[in-house]
């Protein structure tokens, strides 16, 4: 529902045994029922790792939503009607790898550019990353796209949007 989504998800962070079943549900409130939208809508699955500490991030832009738990992949939903699916991203075009973000810890758009937080790429954590994409744009491997690392030892704790600035901690 962040910044106008006009859709309710709800993320399973238990199971029936107690499992942390990692999946994604719509919310229709005309009926109040909920649909399993994780993965492939013929046969959801579980998409999620981790554990109920693993907090999730969320950002909707030009009609998209993006979810990030810092355990998996970026996950995107494009709406009713579609599964939620992985979000390749890509950092560079020297290397053929469909994805180079392994995870993710926050997502915020700012400046109409996604922004990255706490990312693991290549199998290399960046616990001090800030990612950003060209603006108006999802392709973290073109021109416009770039990163800085915070100049300290310590790592990416919190952060969240005070109006229109993201506080980091």
């Amino acid at each position: 529902i962040q910044k106008g989504m006009p859709n309710l998800l709800v993320m399973d962070s238990k199971g029936s045994a107690g499992a942390y079943t990692g999946r994604c549900n719509l919310y229709d409130p005309v009926d109040a029922t909920m649909t399993d939208i994780s993965s492939d809508l013929g046969t959801p699955a579980d998409i999620f790792t981790g554990s109920p500490s693993d907090f999730f991030s969320f950002a909707n832009w030009q009609g998209v939503g993006y979810m990030v738990n810092n355990v998996n992949q970026i996950y995107q939903w494009a709406g009713r009607g579609n599964a939620v699916v992985v979000f390749n991203v890509q950092v560079n075009t020297t290397d053929a790898k469909t994805n180079h973000l392994d995870t993710c810890r926050y997502i915020f758009i700012k400046d109409d550019r996604m922004i990255l937080l706490d990312t693991v790429e290549f199998g290399d954590w960046h616990p001090q990353r800030c990612r950003y994409s060209p603006v108006l744009q999802t392709d973290f491997s073109a021109s416009g796209a770039s990163y800085v690392d915070a100049p300290t030892p310590q790592r990416i704790m919190t952060a969240g949007m005070v109006g229109k600035d993201i506080a980091v901690f």
